[in-house]
């Protein structure tokens, strides 16, 4: 930025009456005597007061000026009124721009407005400061095109050292992808394809109707005779759900990791990694915290009607991950039943669902296991069961973000090219366009307990301040104003 657009950035503000002009006297600011000349890079704020009366409206109509010259900008307005009054600021807080409603009444309101006025100036005079060397911009190290977010944050698992975690972990998967593969391809298996043509609960009920020895079975308002059930499964072709399958140890996963390290995330680079080029099934994710031992019970295994109160049948989440994946967050939370449930599943591959008849329903999926405990200290104290540990077979430990700080400015540029983090201002340009250098010091001395999830609500705090103040760039002082210090001084 030139010195003369420096000069000029900046150095008026609109206000709509004289008498509140000479109240903002002595800040070093031009007045602008219409709303036309509120130009965005230019014009500090705008502060605008209700008129005092119906006749006083004119071209200084609040309303008519931030709808007209601000709402399509990121110039915050003070709105000033007489007294506080709910017509009006109904009206005035929904619109984006607008940063304060005071009443004059008031004898304290000048004061804060002053105040929001200096401290704007302040901080655009530190972002107008910066040079080029002083601040990276988003997209420096890796351009993410609108919409292709998630594959982006694929790419962030390879940054730097996370990178050899990474190649470690293919290795891994290279030993699972033939069990898979062979367990796709085994001819008297039901295809992934295929059951995902079917009407699942349907063939459950029709199914347990057929293993009971019914001979007629009420279902969704129709009665069916058992010659029209048999009938029914056979054209569903689902028999091989219920075969009796040669016995097939598997391998599966547990992902130890501290809260926010990306333990989801690495979850889906298993399944699509195992499943590449394999016409496989869903990833499904059930979280194994804070649910009562049936809930849990029935989003595992599944249930059928009439199975205990209220029960209904539905498939559960092994089952609905059929030729997929099923990913147990926070593994270490299951009760004792429920994890020898899961011990038989995995020796067996198959499993009952809650109020079920006859044999079990076959259902070759992988488990992913996540955990932020140390599952061979919680075996060791008798919190989880050794055989199931041992059962689950490869245990990969993500690394935490405090170990990965040399990676720091790559995976910054990641999450602030999040729209959901950084938003975009218009079709080209992001709310925040930059992050100081100095600002990514105070990010590197940071412990960051949360790991990279702290990570993300760090920079999406800023951004939300800096979008608030009209600010493009993060800086060390929006990080210091979120309570960030830097540990030391060099």
């Amino acid at each position: 930025m030139t010195k003369e657009r420096k000069a000029k950035s900046m150095s008026n503000i609109y206000v709509n009456y004289k008498d509140i002009q000479s109240e903002l006297e002595g800040l070093g600011l031009d007045c602008l005597d219409r709303p036309s000349g509120i130009k965005e890079g230019e014009t500090l704020a705008a502060v605008l007061r209700f008129p005092r009366t119906e006749e006083e409206k004119d071209h200084r109509d609040v309303g008519r000026v931030i709808a007209e010259h601000t709402d399509k900008t990121h110039i915050p307005v003070i709105v000033l009124d007489n007294q506080y009054n709910p017509g009006h600021a109904s009206g005035v807080w929904l619109r984006k721009n607008v940063v304060r409603y005071l009443p004059l009444d008031d004898p304290g309101t000048f004061e804060e407005v002053k105040r929001f006025l200096l401290e704007r100036m302040r901080r655009k005079k530190r972002q107008l400061e910066l040079t080029d060397q002083e601040v990276l911009k988003v997209g420096w190290s890796v351009k993410i095109e609108e919409g292709r977010d998630e594959e982006a944050n694929l790419v962030s698992l390879f940054v730097g050292s996370m990178g050899r975690f990474m190649v470690e972990l293919k290795t891994l998967l290279d030993i699972i992808r033939p069990e898979a593969e062979k367990s796709i391809n085994d001819r008297s298996i039901l295809s992934a394809k295929d059951f995902q043509q079917v009407d699942l609960e349907k063939v459950m009920e029709f199914q347990r109707a057929v293993n009971a020895g019914k001979r007629r079975l009420e279902f969704e308002g129709k009665t069916f005779t058992l010659q029209e059930i048999k009938d029914w499964l056979r054209k569903a072709g689902s028999a091989s759900l219920f075969s009796r399958p040669a016995r097939q140890m598997r391998n599966h996963i547990i992902i130890e990791g501290e809260t926010g390290s990306g333990k989801t995330l690495i979850a889906r680079f298993i399944h699509d990694y195992v499943y590449r080029e394999l016409q496989a099934g869903k990833l499904v994710k059930v979280n194994c915290a804070n649910l009562g031992e049936k809930i849990m019970e029935t989003q595992l295994f599944g249930s059928m009607q009439g199975a205990y109160t209220d029960a209904r049948t539905r498939p559960g989440a092994i089952l609905e991950a059929y030729h997929g994946t099923v990913f147990l967050d926070e593994i270490g939370e299951l009760t004792a039943e429920l994890q020898a449930r899961l011990l038989s599943y995995l020796d067996t591959q198959t499993l009952c669902p809650d109020g079920w008849y006859g044999d079990p329903l076959h259902v070759p999926s992988l488990v992913v296991a996540a955990t932020n405990r140390h599952l061979a200290v919680e075996v060791e104290r008798g919190a989880f069961r050794r055989d199931l540990h041992h059962r689950l077979g490869f245990t990969v430990t993500i690394p935490p973000l405090r170990n990965r700080l040399a990676d720091l400015e790559r995976l910054v540029d990641f999450v602030l090219q999040n729209p959901l983090i950084n938003p975009w201002w218009d079709k080209e340009k992001r709310v925040v366009q930059a992050i100081s250098k100095k600002a990514l010091e105070i990010l590197r001395h940071h412990p960051f307990p949360g790991n990279f999830r702290e990570l993300e609500q760090v920079l999406r705090q800023a951004c939300v301040f800096a979008q608030t103040q009209g600010l493009r760039v993060i800086t060390e002082d929006i990080l210091r104003h979120q309570g960030l210090q830097r540990e030391y001084c060099p």
